[in-house]
C-alpha cells in the first residue's frame, strides 16, 4: 500500500532533501524500517488520544478520530493518513509527541511557527483532504503541550503538488533523484565506473 503513492511522512523526508530515500523505497531498493519496537514510537501511539483530548478541550474544539486514509481527488498518488479531525470537518488535528529538546525549534504555544518537516507533513494532509485548516498539537517531554494552528494556502498546496508530482515522475521512470547521503549513492549507484570526479562546493 505505502508504494502506491507519496504519504504525508513522505513529505518530510522530501523538504528536508531526503527524496532520494523516497525514491528507494517506491522502487524497492531500500527497505522501510519496522518502527514496531521502537519505543518512543510505541509512546506516541498510546500518547496519541489524550493529546488529542487535551488539546481540543483548552482549544474548545469537538473532535474525534480520523482512523482513515484518503487519496486526492485529482492526484491518485498522492494519499494520507490522518489523527483527528474537528466535527464539523473543518479543521485537522496533527498530533506529535516529541523530547523536550525539541521545543526550542518551535514557537510559543498558539503561534504557526513549526520546523520545515512538520509544516510539510501538515501540509500534505490538509491538501489531501481538502481542508484549509490544520492544528499541529505537541507535548514535549510529557509535560509541555503546544498547539500550532496552520492556514495553508491554495498557492503552498499547489507548490507542495508539483514538488511531491515531479518525485513521483521519477519513480515512474526510474530516473533517481540526486543522492541525500553516501549510504543512498552506494545504493542508487551500485557499481563503481572507476571515474574520478572533483567536487565542487
Amino acid at each position: 500500500v505505502r508504494n502506491t503513492g507519496i504519504w504525508a511522512t513522505d513529505a518530510r523526508k522530501i523538504v528536508t532533501g531526503r527524496a532520494s530515500e523516497v525514491y528507494l523505497e517506491r522502487t524497492g531498493q531500500l527497505e522501510q524500517p519496522d518502527l514496531s519496537d521502537v519505543e518512543p514510537v510505541q509512546w506516541g501511539l498510546r500518547l496519541q488520544e489524550p493529546i488529542a483530548r487535551a488539546a481540543a478541550d483548552r482549544l474548545r474544539l469537538n473532535i474525534k478520530e480520523a482512523d482513515y486514509a484518503m487519496t486526492h481527488p485529482k492526484h491518485e498518488w498522492m494519499k494520507s493518513h490522518f489523527d483527528y479531525i474537528t466535527e464539523d470537518g473543518q479543521t485537522l488535528l496533527e498530533i506529535k509527541n516529541y523530547n523536550a529538546f525539541k521545543a526550542n525549534k518551535y514557537g510559543d504555544d498558539g503561534s504557526n511557527v513549526v520546523p520545515a518537516d512538520d509544516m510539510a507533513q501538515c501540509l500534505h494532509e490538509a491538501t489531501v483532504h481538502g481542508v484549509d485548516n490544520i492544528i499541529l498539537c505537541v507535548l514535549f517531554g510529557g509535560q509541555e503541550l503546544r498547539t500550532f494552528p496552520l492556514s495553508v494556502e491554495e498557492m503552498a498546496k499547489e507548490i507542495l503538488i508539483q514538488t511531491e508530482a515531479e518525485l513521483w515522475g521519477r519513480i515512474q521512470a526510474r530516473n533517481p533523484p540526486d543522492a541525500s547521503s553516501s549510504e543512498i549513492g552506494r545504493i542508487l549507484h551500485p557499481t563503481n565506473t572507476g571515474e574520478v570526479v572533483v567536487a565542487d562546493p
